[in-house]
This record gives structure tokens, C-alpha cells and sequence, in this order.
């Protein structure tokens, strides 16, 4: 019979590799090219490939804190306005 605190190694290692392991909160499975007028985004972050998610991908997150799944920047050019726009604003 396993001792109790056996027991309790074993689930600890097992809470370990868990938590070691890359696993993304929340990824884009598809984007949309609805497109938003740039005064409507306050924010955005690049998804890429190979970094927990499937595809590459915009966030645009809109001042009311919505997120968005849009085409990469590479991909579109109203995304990529849109990103230097918002990178222009954070330089100042």
C-alpha cells in the first residue's frame, strides 16, 4: 500500500509538468476582415504560429474592450495601418 505522502508527490509532480507545459489561454481559430475604423481600437498584439496557437493573427482590442481576430498585418493593409497607427501613439 502507497504511503500518503507518496500520494502527495505524485500529484505534485503531476501539478508541475501541468503547469510547465505551454498551453495558450486563448488563441485565434479564425479571423474576421470586418473592418474597424482606427479610432475604435485602443490596443492590439500579434498571434504567431508555433507559440501555442495555430495561425497568425491579429487582436485589435476596441476601446470598449472587445477583442477582435483579424488578418495579420503582413496579410492586410488596413490591419497594418491600423497597428502602425497604434504604435505611432505609444511612441508619444
Amino acid at each position: 500500500m502507497a504511503s500518503p505522502l507518496s500520494a502527495v508527490l505524485l500529484l505534485v509532480i503531476i501539478c508541475a509538468a501541468s503547469a510547465a507545459a505551454k498551453v495558450p489561454a486563448d488563441c485565434c481559430l479564425q479571423v474576421s476582415d470586418k473592418h474597424l475604423p482606427p479610432k475604435a481600437v485602443a490596443a492590439y498584439f500579434l498571434q504567431e504560429p508555433g507559440h501555442g496557437c495555430s495561425i497568425r493573427a491579429a487582436v485589435l482590442i476596441t476601446k470598449a474592450g472587445r477583442k477582435l481576430c483579424v488578418p495579420h498585418p503582413s496579410d492586410r493593409k488596413w490591419v497594418s495601418r491600423i497597428v502602425s497607427l497604434l504604435d505611432k501613439t505609444q511612441e508619444t
